[in-house]
């Protein structure tokens, strides 16, 4: 296989020559002679790399639009909101497009999160409810975005800097995808790649196919380069545009831990926060370059540009989560039953762990047309609750296609805002770690260890994959919220164990209040029934368990005529 080929690679350049200098007695292998002619025309053939191609760009008269998704890893609006003017293109490219920023993920992890993204379903609909679930688990229907584009007529193409927990391939609907190869080679292979001579082979034109889990790979931070990574993207855009293009990328850089080759990440010790910032930094500049090579190839002659993150990244801010601890209808004493199943302090981070945190589960989306295509969306942005499941029918929309009937996302842009003032989305957790409840102290060796029951290696395509035999019990585990606007429904067990006393809690977000359903005021203010008949519509009874908590048990007539009377208000000042 090319994991082996690259492992025997790995011992030719890197272990092989250590060895020859140390039986030598040579204090360096650079002072082998065979090794530095091979250093030398490794470092030549490199050179060629860099040396530009005349090419021509040809113009088109086509009517359909490019579409370019640009997706950014571990960005919340609260890392803008914190640090306002720090990323000032990033801003103003929000800004001048039609942004929703009141945007949920449906889960806070890479894959589940962009399968949501281009089946327009939920998880518990299109099968991805962890990252890293066999494709045979995925209902890959003929409705994906990305082959509804291919029908009509757009050469698709993936590009992401890091896969290593991401599956997403060519069976989706694209024609090709850019980024290290997707293995379990991968996780080996980053580990012990920081040699010499593969250091050197790197600057090869034809590194990504002597090693494919490493060249272009935001994982093997030692060697990735984030300008690279943009030009490699560039350079494997078809040049003639007589086919539309449908552009997928995703950029990990904001991601833990925040290093890229010539640039040391977060020194030990430091804020998280400095260290996401400074990658936030350089995603920034690949966004300007993407978007500048684009123009380049004429890509944004009628273009529909799509700006998203697949979750957001807590940094523990005070203002990071959802619930003020000082303000439900109990005192938060170490007794109470909602101290044991989840923390209401504002003291994790990371993603994908915890419903009640709001940096980890809002997310930046942003429509923006360029060229003939720039009339189509003004700068505005919209508060109305929307979901990462509402790309989809919305691109569609925009692109004038059909949309197919059986999605859980709405069009956002359909002109009617009761359609999703009254509705509400759903969110999940993803696997929970007990050995990783945070970024600052991380065990690796407990991770490790805990991982190794989750995980298998897929023997047909040796994939990391989650072991089938695992699915049912962590699905078991899993916490949800249902979001409106302003309210929101969590539903958590305790202890993280299955069928253990869930527990929930409703939520108004803007003032923080909570309530395990004994403040009656808060209750009747809330769209209660909603809340309560999307998560069993959503849910079924895969948690049926959460049937009985009092929520479940509750009619809120009130809130129903309150909902009523706030739809009749849209519809009056539309």
């Amino acid at each position: 296989t090319i994991g082996g080929i690259s492992l025997v690679l790995f011992l030719l350049l890197g272990v092989v020559p250590i060895l020859l200098a140390f039986f030598s007695g040579l204090r360096s292998i650079s002072h082998y002679r065979p090794v530095k002619a091979a250093a030398v025309l490794l470092v030549v053939a490199g050179v060629a790399k860099a040396i530009p191609q005349d090419t021509q760009t040809k113009s088109t008269d086509r009517q359909q639009p490019d579409i370019i998704f640009i997706g950014l890893d571990s960005v919340a609006p609260l890392h803008l909101q914190h640090n306002p003017g720090s990323h000032a293109f990033l801003e103003h490219l929000l800004e001048s497009g039609t942004t929703f920023s009141n945007t949920i993920t449906p889960l806070a992890r890479t894959f589940p999160a962009w399968t949501s993204i281009l089946t327009g379903k939920y998880p518990v609909h299109h099968g991805a409810r962890f990252n890293l679930t066999p494709l045979e688990q995925i209902n890959h229907l003929p409705n994906l975005l990305p082959k509804i584009l291919q029908r009509n007529g757009y050469h698709t193409i993936y590009a992401q800097d890091e896969r290593k927990f991401n599956n997403l391939d060519e069976s989706f609907g694209f024609n090709a995808v850019i980024g290290p190869r997707v293995g379990a080679s991968e996780f080996i292979l980053t580990k012990m790649s920081d040699l010499p001579l593969v250091n050197l082979a790197l600057l090869l034109p034809w590194s990504d196919k002597l090693f494919p889990s490493i060249a272009h790979n935001r994982a093997d931070h030692v060697h990735y380069s984030p300008t690279e990574f943009v030009s490699e993207v560039l350079e494997n855009i078809p040049d003639q545009q007589d086919k539309p293009l449908f552009l997928a990328t995703h950029f990990c850089l904001a991601h833990y831990p925040y290093s890229w080759r010539d640039e040391a990440g977060t020194p030990k010790g430091a804020d998280l926060n400095d260290g996401h910032q400074a990658a936030m930094s350089a995603l920034e500049q690949q966004v300007v370059q993407l978007l500048s090579g684009l123009r380049a190839k004429g890509r944004l002659n009628s273009a529909l540009v799509v700006v998203l993150s697949d979750h957001g990244e807590s940094m523990a801010y005070e203002d990071g989560m959802w619930i003020n601890p000082l303000k439900g209808d109990e005192p938060y004493y170490p007794d109470s039953p909602i101290r044991s199943p989840v923390s209401l302090a504002s003291n994790y981070t990371g993603h994908g762990t915890h419903v009640l945190d709001k940096t980890q589960y809002t997310t930046l989306l942003t429509f923006k047309g360029y060229g003939t295509f720039h009339s189509a969306l003004e700068p505005t942005n919209r508060e109305e609750i929307a979901s990462l499941v509402d790309v989809m029918p919305t691109v569609l929309s925009l692109a004038g296609l059909s949309i197919p009937p059986d999605l859980d996302g709405k069009n956002l842009l359909d002109g009617s805002k009761r359609a999703v003032s009254s509705r509400a989305v759903l969110a999940e957790t993803g696997i929970v770690f007990s050995s990783l409840t945070s970024l600052k102290f991380i065990d690796e060796d407990s991770l490790l260890r805990e991982a190794k029951s989750f995980y298998t290696v897929a023997p047909d395509s040796g994939r990391l994959i989650l072991r089938p035999d695992r699915l049912d019990s962590l699905i078991l585990k899993k916490k949800f919220a249902i979001h409106t606007n302003d309210w929101m429904l969590a539903l958590i067990r305790r202890n993280r164990e299955p069928n253990a006393s869930p527990v929930a809690i409703l939520v108004h977000k803007p003032s923080g209040e909570w309530t395990l359903g004994n403040n009656s005021v808060l209750i009747e203010n809330s769209p209660l029934n909603l809340l309560t008949d999307t998560a069993k519509d959503l849910l079924g009874e895969e948690q049926h368990d959460f049937s009985a908590t009092w929520p479940f048990q509750t009619e809120i007539a009130s809130a129903s005529n309150s909902m009523k009377a706030a739809d009749a208000h849209l519809v009056a000042t539309q």
